[in-house]
């Protein structure tokens, strides 16, 4: 796996999840009207259970912070917030938000919505050595958890010249 733990780790990881879950708390008791949490360690790559199933990366993620997030929305505050709507614009598919979508929904149909837009390029769809733009994931729609991927092709598709030599 590409993430590693130092000494710092595990707290800066844990104040990323709290600082989204304290900024929700904020928004909802009207102390601010909206909030912008900039984190790091990142955290859509990690899934329902840390590393996802077939994956051989975490993507530098210990705690998906913005799911986090919206699972502490849900069940702190179930009379004013019945469904969270998470938005991911990044080059990389947040796979791991997908996933923890995907399990709660089963329990919870309509509580969650994610969107992600995202670079996609199946292994063997122009790079050289047959490489895949991480994670690989994303290509399609499950409606039936409500996930919706928007990918986007990558900008050096358009020469594949490029690449051969």
């Amino acid at each position: 796996s590409d993430t590693f733990f130092s000494r710092g780790s595990l707290n800066a990881s844990l104040r990323a999840a709290g600082a989204v879950c304290f900024a929700i708390d904020r928004v909802v008791a009207g102390d601010n009207k909206s909030a912008f949490c900039c984190v790091r360690p990142p955290g859509h790559h990690a899934g329902y259970n840390g590393l996802l199933k077939d994956c051989i990366s975490c993507g530098f993620c210990i705690f998906n912070n913005v799911m986090a997030g919206a699972m502490h929305a849900l069940e702190t505050y179930p009379k004013s917030i019945k469904r969270v709507a998470v938005i991911d614009l990044d080059v990389h598919h947040g796979n791991g938000t997908e996933d923890i979508v995907r399990r709660v929904s089963k329990e919870r149909p309509d509580a969650l919505f994610f969107f992600s837009v995202h670079v996609y390029q199946p292994q063997g769809a122009g790079l050289p050595d047959n490489y895949e733009f991480y994670p690989g994931s994303g290509g399609g729609d499950d409606l039936v958890h409500n996930i919706v991927n928007a990918p986007l092709m990558p900008c050096w598709c358009h020469d594949k010249n490029r690449f051969t030599a």
